[in-house]
């Protein structure tokens, strides 16, 4: 056999050995995981449990539980996201931004200029003191206002809307 002949041929068999390791060599890159986000922002508590308590400093609760649970912020300014059961939310004080999610939840959104998103469901809605903005989700819902220049939207069904 030839020099060239054999040149080629050496070439061919890498080139086969190349597109061999190319096609048949795993994929070790991890695959990414999306962290859980209320309101758009990286929850830092996530739970099921019955009874959820956050800090003191601004937290993101997501609470996964179906059968309705007690959310308590504690204080700063928190992001609550309730499930789709009938939640108790306690947003404490702090500018808090709370959406309840469906079911038929009760929401205390304590001193603070709050937003709330009451969701689907009956819900009860007290805003407290300070600058809130409120919009009653679908569903025959309840919002009072409190001290402050509060906003409160209704929505479908309904609603009973109450000036603070």
């Amino acid at each position: 056999m030839s020099a060239p002949r054999r040149r080629w041929m050496s070439m061919a068999a890498l080139a086969t050995v190349a597109l061999t390791l190319v096609v048949f060599v795993p994929n070790t890159a991890s695959a990414v995981t999306t962290a859980p986000r209320c309101s758009g922002r990286v929850a830092t508590i996530v739970s099921a449990a019955a009874t959820i308590t956050g800090t003191a400093g601004n937290d993101v609760i997501i609470a996964t539980g179906s059968a309705g649970q007690t959310i308590r912020s504690g204080r700063g300014d928190d992001v609550i996201c309730g499930s789709a059961g009938p939640d108790r939310i306690f947003a404490d004080d702090g500018n808090d931004t709370v959406l309840s999610g469906n079911g038929d939840d009760i929401v205390d959104a304590g001193n603070g200029n709050d937003t709330i998103d009451a969701g689907i469901g009956r819900d009860n809605v007290v805003g407290g003191a300070g600058d809130d903005a409120v919009t009653a989700g679908a569903g025959v819902d309840r919002v009072t206002g409190d001290a402050g220049n509060d906003r409160i939207t209704g929505n479908d069904g309904s609603d009973t809307l109450i000036g603070g």
